[in-house]
C-alpha cells in the first residue's frame, strides 16, 4: 500500500481553491466515484479484513455522524478502497480524496456536478442552487455576492425624484383647497352680514312709515 495511505492526498489548486485528490498510486489502484470521496487508501486483502481496516483507518466509520461510507471494490481483484457520499452543499469531482464545499460562483445541485452561476444570479459557498438578484442589483456571470446596480441606483433616485415632486403637489393642492374654503366661508360670512343689514334697513323703514301715518 505503499504511496495510498489513508489520509494521504494530493493537494491541488481548482476553481480559486485547494482540492484535494487521489494520489497517483491511489489512482492506479481504484476509481473514486463523482459524489463520493474516498479518504483511507486502499486494501489488499478479503473484504472482511479491509472492513475492519477502514474502520480503524478512518475517522467517521460505518454511517458516523450521518456520514454514509462503504467498502468497494478497486480495479484489482483482491483490492478494496473506503468510498463516502459526499453530502449536499459539497463539491466531489471524480477522485477525490476530500469533500470540499461547493465554491464560491458556483451551485452544485448535487455533489458530482459543478456549474457556474448564471447571469442574474449569485452563489454563496455552498450554494446547491443560484440565487436570483434584484433589479436594484448587478450580477454578472459566476456572482458570488450580489453588488448594488447604477441602474438600480439611477431608478431609486428617479422614484425619490416622483414621489417627492408628487409630495408637493398634493401639498399645494391641500393647500389651494382649504384658501378656496376660506374664501367661501367668508364670502359667505360677507353674504348673511349682508342679508341682515339690508332686512334691520327694511324693518326701519317700515317703522318710520308706519309713524307717519
Amino acid at each position: 500500500m505503499s504511496g495510498c495511505l489513508a489520509k494521504t492526498w494530493l493537494v491541488t489548486k481548482d476553481l480559486g481553491g485547494t482540492v484535494y485528490r487521489l494520489t497517483d498510486a491511489c489512482a492506479e489502484a481504484y476509481d473514486c466515484a463523482a459524489g463520493s470521496y474516498c479518504p483511507a487508501g486502499y486494501y489488499a486483502g478479503s473484504e472482511a479484513d479491509a472492513a475492519a481496516y477502514f474502520a480503524q483507518a478512518w475517522w467517521p466509520g460505518e454511517n458516523y455522524m450521518d456520514v454514509d461510507c462503504a467498502v468497494v471494490e478497486g480495479s484489482a481483484n483482491g483490492v478494496w478502497t473506503y468510498q463516502c457520499a459526499c453530502g449536499n452543499g459539497f463539491w466531489c469531482a471524480a477522485n477525490t480524496a476530500m469533500p470540499k464545499f461547493c465554491p464560491p460562483g458556483y451551485f452544485c445541485e448535487t455533489p458530482a456536478v459543478i456549474e457556474e452561476c448564471p447571469k442574474g444570479h449569485y452563489c454563496k459557498e455552498g450554494s446547491v442552487e443560484a440565487r436570483a438578484c434584484t433589479a436594484a442589483q448587478d450580477c454578472p456571470r459566476g456572482s458570488a455576492v450580489p453588488e448594488e446596480s447604477s441602474s438600480g441606483i439611477l431608478w431609486f433616485v428617479l422614484i425619490s425624484v416622483v414621489a417627492y415632486v408628487a409630495f408637493k403637489i398634493r401639498t399645494r393642492y391641500q393647500e389651494d383647497a382649504l384658501r378656496i374654503e376660506a374664501l367661501e366661508a367668508e364670502a359667505y360670512h360677507d353674504a348673511v352680514e349682508a342679508a341682515e343689514l339690508l332686512k334691520e334697513k327694511r324693518a326701519a323703514a317700515a317703522a318710520a312709515a308706519a309713524v307717519d301715518v
